[in-house]
């Protein structure tokens, strides 16, 4: 089977040099558990830990994989900027606490960027979605 270790390396140092614009999500809950909490942001992977795992990380991003199957949605998480790059067709409804939606699709293979915000997420297609996350830490 293939893997995407080389790929997220290969993206990691692509990245190491990037320099994203400084943004701040929104703030979480202070009902929120401090362990679900990574610097000010609700940690996706301890809130959706059957949907998500890092698969590397260093001081400037951090790869995750995501594999969401099929008309499920995950519970509200603040997510950093970064690249989504699909592995399977992506089909996602992002809403965040707010009330605004965003519709994303991404073919297998192609690269989308995607603005930190608080929000939950749900596959809109009846198969499970595949991807990685790059996601960009603040200096």
């Amino acid at each position: 089977m293939f893997s995407f270790r080389p790929l997220a390396v290969c993206l990691v140092l692509a990245f190491s040099s990037f320099r994203a614009p400084a943004q701040h999500g929104v703030p979480f809950p202070r009902q929120s558990t401090p362990e679900i909490v990574i610097d000010k942001y609700a940690d996706v992977v301890k809130a959706s830990p059957t949907f998500y795992r890092v698969e590397l990380e260093n001081e400037r991003v951090r790869v995750l994989h995501a594999r969401i199957p099929g008309r499920i949605a995950s519970p509200p998480y603040d997510e950093r900027p970064g690249l989504i790059v699909a592995i399977t067709d992506v089909h996602l409804l992002y809403t965040t606490t707010d009330g605004r939606v965003l519709e994303i699709q991404v073919p297998a293979g192609g690269t989308r960027w995607i603005d930190g915000d608080t929000h939950s997420e749900e596959n809109l297609s009846s198969r499970t979605c595949e991807f990685l996350f790059i996601e960009t830490k603040s200096r």
